[in-house]
């Protein structure tokens, strides 16, 4: 319980649930949403293997770029890009000829997913060096934090806002941009992380 109630590790755990969950967020409110936009339960791909092929490809780069670039650098590469992509997918929604309309809906989840894929897999190396003599409890604790996040996302949070895109894209931008400040906090306060 000690590893729980670590305020470094804290700090790390809400950076990496508030970021992942703004992904989630996008996977489930999708079941809510397709309706709304004309597509069916059957067109869950259409967001949904994009997205995962992005995170892929965004994970790939981040193992790329290990040898050549700080983690610093390569936390802050994914953290841009995943803003980038959800302000350009907000300016998009607010647009009448663009909201909602394939492919730019899509916009801000990919981009989001490939972000994720750069700093994610970060976040949890610094929850885990956080222990080097307990990594494993480390790594469940970390795990839990996130999945108890991503359950009040899914079960409660994506109900409120998954009605519109204009609101998943505003809340979405909200929940990285908390998680950026919990990583830049951390960062702050710890040091940097490589």
């Amino acid at each position: 319980m000690t590893i729980l109630r670590d305020p470094a590790f804290l700090r790390v755990s809400a950076a990496s649930a508030f970021s992942f969950g703004a992904l989630f967020l996008w996977i489930s409110s999708t079941p809510i949403l397709l309706p709304r936009l004309g597509l069916g339960e059957q067109d869950f791909g259409l967001l949904f293997v994009p997205m995962v092929a992005a995170m892929a490809t965004g994970s790939f780069l981040a193992n790329r770029l290990a040898m050549s670039t700080t983690i610093a650098r390569r936390v802050g590469i994914g953290q841009a890009v995943a803003l980038a992509a959800l302000v350009v997918g907000l300016a998009l929604v607010l647009v009448p000829a663009t909201s909602g309309e394939l492919p730019w809906f899509v916009i801000a989840p990919v981009g989001l997913g490939f972000g994720t894929g750069l700093y994610f897999p970060l976040y949890q190396l610094a929850m885990i060096d956080l222990f080097p003599g307990s990594r494993g409890a480390a790594a469940s604790g970390g795990t839990f934090l996130t999945l108890l996040a991503n359950s009040a996302v899914a079960g409660g949070l994506a109900s409120l806002v998954g009605e519109s895109l204009i609101t998943i894209s505003v809340t979405t931008l909200v929940m990285l941009v908390l998680g950026i400040a919990c990583w830049r906090w951390h960062v702050h306060t710890d040091g940097s992380p490589g």
